[in-house]
């Protein structure tokens, strides 16, 4: 019998071991299917200079790393600006920087309130003519990027043309102003059922003058919604539409904002349970919550109608949402549940079981997505590690590697993984040693008893090696320049001359006068040969235990027949192929 395996697969793991096919793993652990063939990761690099305590969130913009020991999510702004602009929910508040402010701690509450009190009419010279006109005031604040609040109450005022109006209303109140980067107040006059601009001027000017008849009027006021987030709303998330979302933690409540505007949320929806996350894919909203999941396409946020999905598919981890390429993904209590275009359906239900999930903690997800795969790291650092599903897989499968991250993320335009492990930042698969993986085949039989006698294993990395016999002068030569480099030293330090650090015997005082120095033989590393550990299993008992480090066939070790065969790879090169077979011949034949 043939046992090939020319297509490398993961797990599958709710398949009996019998049933996963010659290509699907039992353990697939710390590697890369690329193409088909097994290949090993390579090992992380540390990013220098960042503050990594108690890591749960790292955010990255232009090769800048920011971290918080609090949930913490981070978006940049959705418009194109010169100033580069962050804003993030889960500290005390909404709050936005520029990058440059961010790293020195300097941010701003995010929106802008209305001033607290109506302006107050401070003075009014009556010189005017005519008949009496009825009209009001109301003020706005601007921030230091430029952005308006909504207005104030009205003042109201009765007055003549050429009347000299005196309005207070720099600094009304109590509101910390400073902490919202407010600059600028603006006083508007009633034109009709609008408003137009009178002055804009500083914060620390307290008056604007307006004669009624002179004042040439600017700008209609056009913020009259720009209202800011509650205090407690955390998950914030932009739409690709330029819409953002946030939600108010334990509640039902789902908050947005103007379009490409994230200092106004005039808008508000509610939800059948409590939310817990949201994403959202195209225009499409999706809520994550402790019951069934719900969307709302959002093109005109002045009219969402959220709809309730027929799957109760609760989300149990706010981390564990993402937006993947085609969809939302999010960890259910049995399941990884997918929503977007094509619908909504459980991912992993018919490999996955549910005691096995749970095993998984999915209450513990911490997800990104990266190149096409759900990444999630589960549990914590002392039985954790990472769980990865590769969503564009026609049969999709899992793999798994050892590592755990508290907090991760995907860098801006790169596809770079960074992760928080230990208080030390990590760049993923970045450095050019590689790793150590573990490939364990599932168990192949047809119900009859069969020996296995003869093995191949096709890799470019072992066909890149020499072969036996220039191996052989390779390894006689590296023993030649060590056994000179040996004796050397020795004779150096028979006479007393020193041995220098820099590889080379150097000067020394013998009867007063000086010994030249000499340089030795350089001595490099020994050739390093790729290689891939070889473990065969007949009955589920090891029968046959090789290190292969050449691209050939040859005989393994006799063994009785056996009903159930199996086959172990532990390496850090890549495999295209794996053959096992009754005869050498039948491997060429391929029967």
């Amino acid at each position: 019998m043939l046992i090939r395996n020319d297509k490398f697969s993961g797990e599958f793991p709710k398949r009996t071991t019998r049933r996963r096919g010659d290509n699907t793993a039992e353990v697939a652990l710390d590697c890369l299917i690329v193409s088909d063939s097994l290949r090993p990761i390579n090992g992380p690099v540390v990013v220098p200079n960042v503050s990594t305590v108690n890591v749960n969130s790292v955010f990255e913009h232009d090769g800048v790393f920011f971290t918080w020991s609090e949930d913490v999510d981070a978006v940049e702004t959705p418009i194109d600006s010169a100033i580069d602009r962050i804003f993030f929910t889960g500290l005390d508040t909404p709050r936005q920087a520029t990058v440059e402010g961010l790293a020195n701690d300097i941010t701003y509450k995010l929106g802008l309130p209305a001033p607290p009190e109506k302006p107050i009419l401070q003075s009014q010279v009556a010189v005017g003519t005519g008949d009496d006109i009825n009209t009001f005031y109301v003020m706005t604040y601007t921030n230091i990027w430029g952005e308006e609040s909504a207005q104030s109450e009205a003042l109201e005022v009765t007055y003549k043309n050429g009347d000299g109006i005196t309005v207070f209303g720099g600094r009304l109140g109590s509101l910390d102003l400073g902490s919202y980067g407010i600059v600028e107040w603006s006083l508007y006059r009633g034109a009709g059922d609008q408003s137009q601009l009178v002055e804009k001027v500083s914060i620390e000017q307290d008056t604007i003058f307006d004669n009624a008849l002179t004042t040439v009027l600017g700008k209609t006021l056009d913020s009259l919604t720009n209202f800011p987030p509650p205090d407690n709303m955390i998950g914030l998330h932009v739409m690709s539409n330029g819409i953002a979302l946030g939600f108010v933690k334990d509640t039902r409540k789902v908050v947005v904002s103007e379009p490409y505007n994230l200092n106004a949320w005039p808008y508000e929806f509610t939800v059948g349970s409590d939310v817990i996350a949201v994403s959202s894919y195209e225009n499409t909203a999706v809520i994550g919550t402790k019951g069934y999941p719900e969307i709302a396409t959002i093109v005109n946020p002045e009219n969402i109608v959220p709809i309730r999905l027929n799957d109760r598919e609760p989300c149990v981890s706010k981390r564990s949402m993402v937006q993947g390429a085609n969809g939302v993904f999010y960890a259910a209590p049995t399941t990884l549940f997918y929503i977007g275009p094509g619908g909504a359906r459980a991912m992993t239900i018919d490999m996955v079981d549910a005691q096995s999930w749970r095993a998984l903690k999915p209450e513990t997800f911490n997800a990104v997505y990266r190149s096409g795969a759900y990444m999630a790291f589960y549990s914590d650092s002392a039985q954790g590690g990472t769980w990865v599903f590769d969503t564009r897989e026609e049969n999709a499968t899992i793999r798994r590697l050892s590592l755990w991250a508290s907090a991760a993320v995907v860098g801006e335009g790169n596809d770079n993984l960074y992760y928080a492990s230990e208080n030390v930042l990590y760049q993923f698969d970045a450095d050019n040693t590689k790793l150590m993986y573990r490939w364990e085949s599932s168990e192949h039989g047809n119900g009859s008893p069969y020996a296995i006698t003869s093995r191949r294993i096709l890799s470019p990395d072992l066909a890149a090696n020499p072969t036996p016999l220039e191996l052989a002068a390779i390894r006689e030569a590296e023993a030649a320049v060590a056994a000179t480099r040996e004796g050397e030293v020795a004779t150096a330090l028979a006479l007393g001359v020193a041995v220098g650090v820099g590889g080379a015997v150097g000067q020394s005082m013998v009867a007063e006068y000086p010994v030249a120095g000499t340089d030795l033989p350089p001595l490099a590393d020994p050739l390093e040969v790729a290689s891939v550990k070889l473990c065969v299993y007949a009955d589920r008992q090891l029968m046959h235990e090789e290190v292969i480090t050449q691209e050939d066939e040859d005989r393994i070790n006799y063994h009785d027949r056996a009903r159930v065969w199996s086959y172990k790879l532990e390496g850090n090169i890549e495999i295209t192929q794996v053959d096992l077979a009754g005869s050498i011949s039948e491997m060429h034949t391929g029967s």
